[in-house]
């Protein structure tokens, strides 16, 4: 029985502890590789946690990350804050890696009141690190609910375009905390898939304090989790060390973590074949690069597990060039979504459409996606000559137009954008492309708010929901809606589906959306990627851990608090 159908047969007094399984959640099982092996085999699930008992913490972890260009705001941040938060914060519930049930977290359980009200029962005996500005008192539910306010930008109306997560909440109008330990949540419209919004990795439990002290300084940003920071600047070196008060017993088992921030990928990559740091994630590097790194590190164990990263290219629908939907559904039918996915990942990239695959209840599945234009190499005459009529049509009879991509600053979304480009002057050599950065990830996320771009080349972490996954893509106000699509229908649609209870009705409602997005060509979805990493022969007690519930390579971060070192 999945998480919506838990909703839909629960009585008002009925409370729901860690049972509900998220709702059609993404497919495939995590695999595991051997070490020093090519081949990948499957997992068994990792324990949640340790049964507690006397145990001497022992060890450090040493992290790689990229160089943070943004405030350590998890409400804001885009890519870095899960490589951080994952350590020293909470979710308020998580989803299980491989069957998807929601878990408690600092929300141990709660009650459905009706269609529009929850309470949550925030856990007791939760304390944030001693430290300033919180100096370890006891997480309450005002912390709560002045998170979930912020991560669904209720309490900064004026800036509401910056909070990637704001619709994760959709509906939600107030979480008040009604008692030191009830939060309850008010939503103007019944909302299926809020508890599993509250799963996304990117929505960690701050404490109040912080809309006084701010996340600009790293020395006063605390939280719950295993780790607290002894030491860190503003591009993410440092050092943490355990949280002696940590509620989940017997966990952490390292004694400290150390972050080493990295200008480049390459220099990422170097460090983990020099042996400095004890896990590389490879997401966003060739495959060609993953096979070396397999070569240069024999010792070291290749994790592969599916999930719904989507890397694609989006048109900013307000400049009055892409407004136009012949335009735009022109420049999507000649691109060869699968040459562009096999040239950078390999057997790592799959067919999508624009709701990723893997989520196997509301996307349209790959088995579809390949007999569509971009997949179907039986249609691609057709489909570009159907293209050069639509963009004489609107005027520009040698597809004589100009416009530049955004181009994030992970290696391949210069190499994708490099092949869109060349893709789109084989059919019109009088296009005028240019590739504007690679930009980094704070000023990135500032552009995407103002919509100062024309193109951007991006890529996207799921959430834990696959109804809520399209409303932030597609709904216009949708929060990663970063083209400023719109379409009433769509909108009518996305809502429907959120307030649906019945599993099969919403999965239908999802799909008739997606039809319509591929008609009107807002984005053009390439391929959704596996996550790869490596990991040091020196860690134990991590396998199974990474999965396809969930997020990439934060799955390796939180990882991080059930290793032992050998």
């Amino acid at each position: 029985m999945t998480a919506i159908e838990y909703w839909g047969r629960m009585s008002r007094r009925s409370m729901l502890r860690s049972a509900g399984v998220m709702g059609a959640g993404l497919s495939a099982a995590a695999l595991i590789g051997c070490s020093g092996s090519t081949k990948d085999t499957p997992a068994t699930q990792a324990p949640a946690g340790a049964s507690g008992g006397a145990f001497v913490r022992k060890g450090t972890i040493r992290q790689g990350a990229g160089k943070v260009s943004e405030a350590f705001d998890p409400a804001l941040m885009l890519s870095t804050g899960p490589t951080y938060w994952g350590l020293w914060g909470n979710l308020a519930l998580t989803a299980g890696k491989q069957d998807y049930k929601l878990q408690p977290s600092l929300v141990e359980a709660w009650e459905v009141k009706s269609p529009t009200e929850i309470a949550l029962k925030v856990r007791k005996g939760v304390f944030f690190h001693d430290k300033a500005p919180t100096n370890g008192r006891e997480m309450n539910a005002s912390d709560v609910a002045y998170s979930l306010m912020r991560h669904a930008a209720l309490l900064d109306k004026e800036k509401v375009a910056l909070y990637p997560r704001r619709t994760n909440f959709r509906f939600m109008t107030e979480a008040v905390a009604t008692d030191a330990n009830t939060v309850t949540l008010k939503m103007s419209a019944p909302n299926s898939a809020i508890l599993n919004g509250m799963a996304d990795m990117r929505t960690p439990i701050m404490p109040v304090e912080s809309k006084d002290t701010g996340f600009t300084d790293p020395s006063k940003v605390v939280g719950t989790g295993p780790y607290m920071i002894k030491q860190l600047d503003n591009a993410g070196n440092g050092t943490l060390v355990v949280n002696p008060k940590y509620w989940e017993k017997g966990l952490p088992k390292a004694a400290e973590v150390t972050k080493q921030s990295f200008d480049t990928y390459q220099a990422n990559t170097a460090s983990f074949i020099g042996d400095t740091i004890d896990y590389l994630t490879m997401t966003n590097q060739p495959w060609s690069e993953v096979q070396a790194v397999g070569k240069a590190r024999p010792d070291a164990a290749r994790l592969t597990w599916d999930y719904g990263y989507i890397h694609y290219l989006r048109f900013n629908n307000k400049k009055p060039l892409f407004a136009d939907e012949r335009v735009r559904r022109a420049l999507t039918l000649v691109i060869d979504g699968k040459a562009i996915g096999d040239a950078f990942y390999g057997e790592l990239a799959s067919p999508t459409g624009p709701l990723v695959s893997t989520w196997t209840n509301e996307a349209i599945p790959a088995s579809e996606i390949v007999k569509r234009p971009g997949w179907n190499p039986a249609t691609r005459e057709a489909d570009i000559a159907e293209a050069k009529k639509l963009m004489e049509a609107a005027g520009f009879k040698e597809g004589e137009i100009s416009a530049a991509i955004m181009v994030f600053n992970t290696p391949v979304h210069p190499a994708n954008s490099e092949r869109v480009r060349a893709q789109w002057l084989r059919v019109w050599p009088k296009i005028k492309i240019t590739l504007d950065g690679p930009v980094d990830s704070g000023p990135f996320n500032q552009r995407l708010a103002a919509g100062t771009f024309d193109m951007m080349a991006y890529s996207n972490l799921p959430t834990t929901d696959g109804a809520v996954e399209f409303q932030n893509f597609y709904a216009s106000d949708g929060s990663r809606n970063y083209g400023s699509f719109a379409d009433p229908e769509v909108d009518k649609l996305c809502a429907a589906a959120i307030q649906e209870f019945d599993i099969a009705k919403r999965g239908a409602l999802i799909k008739q959306a997606e039809e319509i997005v591929i008609n009107k060509s807002p984005i053009i979805s390439y391929y959704y990627a596996k996550q790869v990493s490596y990991v040091t022969p020196k860690w134990a007690g991590y396998e199974g851990y990474p999965g396809p519930g969930g997020q990439g390579g934060a799955d390796m971060v939180e990882a991080c608090k059930f290793v032992s070192l050998k």
